[in-house]
């Protein structure tokens, strides 16, 4: 026998006239086994059996138009059924997660964040701690600018024993804080994250800007002063230290912690220029000087050189006769092969290795400059009178400055005395110390 759709639903609508419900339902069955695709009438069936409280049948309806309207796009129908849904079981969990998600597609971020909340708490006090992460995870991703997110990532990463992870997660959390100028929030949420894990990179600088911006340098100083001490050989947490004592001035802790870094390995030379122009800007001349004598060779080497001359021409700016300074200028132009200003910086030298008393240095510039300028023979003559004044005869010409053991290391078993300087400069001949010059300068 044919089913006769059209009888059976005016036997419905009579009966629901007349307050028959039952009947009526019994009629929408009917159509509905007969015709699946009429949704509508499944949705009205659903309706009434949740006005005679037969909730599980109208659940069973309702569920199989919402997901009927989801596939095929039509979010908000889909969501007005979920929600009717809701209201006959408000703790369906995965309800809870198709609204969330509907309304998260059709950009109700703030709809949506409430039914993710709801559901990342009730897995959490189920103890599903895998799943209520993931809901956690979404809600970061739903709402940037909220604080708190993180910090529940970061419990629930923690009851999993994932520690790597919940440091990550309270350092997110104080980010977030700092982002919104929250920074007493945010050191505390750092804090966390180091208690954790104490070497936790993020959480770390992280601390130092927050320190740093409530006045409270001295706190971050001392954790990591105590890091440096059980971790030796943490490159980037001494780099951390060393960033913090710049940051606050302490170039005389800076110095002590770079050289440290620097003897250990080498390739960390090039902090000492941070800690020079940290020097040149407060006016301290002598200091700048010193930590650029410590690094020169490597700087010259390093492809460097701009930066070296840079600040050594900035030191002798303000102080022109800084004698380390104008030894610095000496290694620069030497390394550099530029013969004109060789002969101006050794004529500084001299001049104020005589003004200060450091005899060496001038005994070194002179014998350059009779090398250079073998017809000026006042250079010879001083120099012939600093030896014989010091019994220098045969003293080997050998400094501690990287320059000059550049200088007179010219691959030749022959060590050029200053007794030969003096022969060549009285014989008006500069032969042996030529022979030098143009093989420090080829090498």
């Amino acid at each position: 026998m044919v089913f006769d759709k059209t009888k059976a639903m005016r036997n419905a609508e009579r009966f629901l006239a007349q307050g028959k419900i039952r009947l009526a339902i019994n009629e929408y069955k009917q159509v509905v086994e007969n015709d699946q695709r009429d949704l509508i009438t499944l949705n009205l069936l659903g309706d009434l059996y949740a006005k005679v409280s037969e909730n599980s049948l109208a659940v069973k309806c309702y569920m199989a138009v919402a997901e009927h309207y989801e596939k095929q796009g039509f979010d908000q129908k889909a969501i007005a059924v979920y929600n009717k849904i809701a209201r006959i079981q408000p703790n369906s969990l995965t309800v809870t997660e198709r609204l969330a998600e509907l309304y998260r597609s059709k950009g109700a971020y703030a709809e949506a964040k409430s039914h993710y909340l709801m559901l990342a708490e009730t897995y959490q006090a189920k103890g599903r701690i895998a799943e209520a992460l993931a809901i956690w995870k979404r809600i970061a991703l739903l709402d940037v600018n909220n604080t708190e997110v993180y910090r529940s990532i970061g419990e629930a990463y923690l009851k999993e024993g994932q520690n790597s992870e919940a440091a990550d997660a309270f350092a997110e959390a104080g980010l977030r804080f700092a982002k919104k100028g929250m920074h007493e929030e945010a050191l505390t949420a750092f804090h966390r994250a180091l208690e954790i894990d104490p070497l936790a990179q993020k959480a770390l600088l992280g601390c130092i800007d927050e320190s740093l911006a409530l006045g409270r340098p001295a706190d971050v100083i001392r954790r990591l002063e105590n890091l440096v001490e059980r971790h030796p050989s943490n490159r980037e947490i001494i780099h951390l230290l060393i960033d913090c004592y710049l940051l606050t001035g302490d170039s005389v802790k800076a110095e002590q912690a770079i050289i440290k870094l620097v003897e250990r390995e080498p390739a960390n030379y090039p902090k000492f220029l941070d800690l020079a122009r940290q020097y040149i800007d407060r006016g301290e001349m002598d200091g700048a000087a010193r930590v650029l004598s410590m690094a020169s060779e490597h700087l010259l080497a390093g492809g460097q050189a701009a930066e070296f001359s840079e600040l050594v021409r900035k030191i002798l700016a303000r102080e022109p006769e800084n004698l380390e300074a104008v030894r610095l200028l000496v290694s620069f132009v030497t390394w550099q092969k530029d013969e004109a200003q060789l002969k101006d910086a050794l004529r500084k030298l001299a001049l104020l290795g005589r003004k200060y008393g450091s005899i060496d240095d001038e005994r070194f510039a002179l014998s350059q400059l009779v090398l250079l300028l073998p017809q000026e023979k006042s250079l010879s003559d001083r120099l012939r009178q600093i030896n014989d004044e010091g019994s220098y005869e045969h003293f080997e010409l050998v400094t501690s400055s990287p320059f000059d053991q550049r200088f007179y290391k010219n691959g030749s078993s022959k060590t050029t005395t200053n007794g030969d300087l003096a022969r060549a400069a009285g014989s008006g001949s500069a032969t042996i110390v030529a022979d030098s010059f143009v093989q420090a300068a080829e090498a």
